[in-house]
């Protein structure tokens, strides 16, 4: 009986271990980091695109004047 519960707990552990592999794996998690970094990056890039697009859509658009 008891030899029984032993075995069902290094079960319950390496079932445990396996999913936290898992979802380091999925999410980016562990060695490397290359995941965040490249959200990170992405974020950035998609701001300077932004601001860039900005800056060249109000030097294309001509000046108008608002006539009341």
């Amino acid at each position: 009986m008891l030899d029984e519960t032993s075995n069902r707990f290094n079960e319950f552990g390496n079932t445990l271990t396996q999913a936290s592999d898992r979802a380091a794996r999925a999410f980016g998690i562990g060695e490397g980091h290359m995941k965040s970094f490249r959200i990170a990056m992405l974020i950035v890039v998609i701001f300077i695109t932004f601001w860039f697009s900005s800056k060249l859509y109000h030097w294309w658009l001509p000046n108008q004047t608002v006539t009341v």
